[in-house]
Order: structure tokens, then sequence, then C-alpha cells
């Protein structure tokens, strides 16, 4: 079991350097989940965290397809998408469990690679999902009030994801 696990962590040593030595980033923003509001709240902040970052490039690495649908409507920036299959997410977030091996890396998520036992917070004075991501995943000292993007389109999986702010 435990060499299975070692050589997912190899598969995503490799995944990191062909994704770096493609783009050599200065920040990547991973998004490891599917059809998940706290994807919904990272590009409703995205912005802000790039601003506070300062970075030249930046990439978002996501499986799920409407993340790239949906970047336009929430992020001014300039950044790039690169998508990767689940098993390569998994493998990514294996070999980070392993070693940090990089500050560029920030991962969209309150369970993965380490579940820090935030969402027990949710309802707690208040606490929201979007405090939690502001909090704990973009380290905002506040949670910035944000002009929710309108989608007049058509395409299904954008409107549903839309609707995440409502969650």
């Amino acid at each position: 079991m435990l060499e299975k696990e070692f050589i997912l962590a190899g598969e995503g040593k490799h995944c990191w350097e062909t994704v770096d030595g493609e783009y050599n980033a200065d920040l990547y923003i991973l998004f490891p989940h599917e059809k998940d509001s706290y994807n919904y709240y990272a590009l409703l902040h995205m912005d802000r965290y790039i601003t506070s970052k300062k970075p030249e490039k930046t990439m978002v690495l996501y499986s799920d397809r409407v993340i790239e649908k949906a970047l336009p409507l929430f992020v001014s920036s300039t950044v790039g998408c690169r998508r990767l299959s689940p098993h390569e997410i998994d493998a990514l977030l294996k070999y980070y469990a392993l070693y940090e091996f990089t500050s560029r890396l920030t991962i969209i998520s309150l369970t993965r690679p380490y579940d820090t036992c935030g969402e027990n917070l949710i309802g707690v004075k208040g606490v929201t999902k979007e405090d939690l991501l502001c909090f704990d995943i973009y380290r905002f000292n506040e949670t910035p009030h944000t002009d929710v993007p309108v989608y007049n389109g058509d395409d299904k999986d954008v409107i549903d994801f839309m609707n995440c702010y409502y969650d």
C-alpha cells in the first residue's frame, strides 16, 4: 500500500516538473475539486489574491472544465489555464503532501492534501464558506466585498456554477 503512495507521489513529481517546466509561472492556483462552491468563491476573490501576490505570470490548474469557462467572468488579470486529469491532480497533491516543493502553489481546498478541519467552523458566529476561503486559503485579513458577476449566457454548466453563490 505504501509503495502505491510513493509511486503516485513520483507521478506527481513528474507532473509538477512538466507543468512548471512548460509555464514557469510565479503563481499556480490549483483547483482539486469538481462541482465545489469553494471554487466559486476562489474565482470571486482571485483578482484580489493575484494583486496581493504581484506575480508576473499566473497559471490556473484544474480538472473541472467549468473553471475555465467561468474564469473570464471573475478575473480581469491575465492568467493561463491548464487542465489536468483528476489522476494528475491526485498525484500532484500526494507529492505535495510528502514534500512541500514550492511556495508558488496555492491549493483551493480545505481538505486536500491536508484536512484543516476548518469546515467545522461553518455557522459558528456566522462563519461562511466564503469566509473560510478568504481567511484559510487566500490569507486575507477580511472577507472583502466583491461584486458578483452576471452571466447572461446559456451554458448550463456555467449557470449551475454561478448558482454556487447561493449555497
